[in-house]
């Protein structure tokens, strides 16, 4: 009985500690994800400053590396990346969001997950490549799509999930 009891408390402690690890593991890709996508803006912001200032020639060059760089900063390759290693930390997330609403887009689950993950807005805007302004629409669709009553937090209810 006492080896079933050790036994038992050894599996704990490893299936916490594997916890811990893809935890750290989600937000290691989560950061680097936010860090990419604000070079990418700094970037971008640079190269529009350049393509107003500077010379006729060097402007369809300018251009086309701003395109390039829009293209990059959302890559659904990142996203799907990032899918993964969040589904082995919160398994069964997305079927319990799913059971709330069957209207839900690939948008509304990044956005559910990133919540879910205690980022701030600032973040969160960044990682979607959205304003402050359209994230804050977002996520008013988001918890009509959910039929969260007024008054309850969305933050709140993804967390309950």
């Amino acid at each position: 009985m006492e080896a079933d009891l050790y036994n038992k408390h050894l599996l704990e402690e490893n299936l916490k500690g594997e916890l811990e690890l893809k935890t750290k593991e989600l937000t290691s890709h989560t950061l680097h994800l936010i860090q990419k996508n604000q070079l990418l803006e700094e970037l971008r912001v640079k190269l529009n400053s350049m393509v107003r200032d500077d010379k006729r020639d060097q402007r369809k060059e300018l251009k086309q590396l701003i395109g390039l760089i829009n293209l990059n900063s959302n890559q659904d390759k990142n996203w799907e990346d990032f899918r993964i290693v969040f589904e082995r930390v919160h398994e069964h997330f997305f079927d319990s969001l799913k059971k709330h609403s069957d209207t839900l887009t690939s948008s509304d689950l990044r956005l559910a997950a990133l919540i879910k993950m205690n980022l701030g807005s600032a973040d969160i805007a960044t990682m979607l490549g959205i304003s402050q302004n359209s994230l804050r629409i977002s996520r008013y669709r988001l918890r009509k799509k959910l039929h969260i009553q007024e008054g309850e937090s969305l933050s709140s209810f993804i967390q309950r999930l």
